[in-house]
């Protein structure tokens, strides 16, 4: 398949084969941020997937108990508004977002600021390396769960 050249954003892909093209796209999110996809195991914050801010940040919370970890350096004083795409684009996760420290001690968190998913703007207090934690609010899990 391949993905449509548009701007960043949400935008919908059908899948093509040789007997044509699925009835029902599926939505996705374009960054112009490089991303990162999450490497098992991250379920504890030392495991944390290492990235860049600005990016983008994926995975899937792929059985019941699971959770993702991630990890970024930035420095005091930058701000980044952290958002989950998940139920906006058809997932079933119900995530809630942390941000914490390198040690996992949280930060700040959200359940549903952006409507359906998880959202909240945080801002850098000292130079350092930062985690994010999604996770289901049911604990539920599985394939489709991105």
């Amino acid at each position: 398949m391949t993905v449509p050249e548009v701007a960043p954003g949400t935008a919908e892909l059908a899948a093509l084969t040789d007997r044509g093209t699925a009835p029902t796209s599926v939505p996705f999110r374009i960054s112009p941020y490089p991303g990162v996809l999450e490497a098992e195991p991250n379920n504890a914050v030392a495991e944390a997937t290492p990235g860049t801010v600005p990016g983008a940040f994926d995975g899937v919370i792929g059985e019941a108990n699971d959770v993702d970890w991630y990890k970024f350096d930035a420095k005091k004083g930058e701000v980044y508004d952290i958002r989950v795409w998940a139920r906006a684009l058809g997932s079933p996760l119900d995530s809630v977002l942390t941000v914490a420290n390198a040690e996992g001690s949280g930060i700040a968190s959200d359940d549903d600021a952006a409507n359906i998913d998880s959202s909240l703007r945080f801002t850098v207090p000292d130079d350092g390396t930062y985690t994010i934690l999604v996770q289901d609010h049911l604990k539920r899990g599985g394939e489709t769960f991105a």
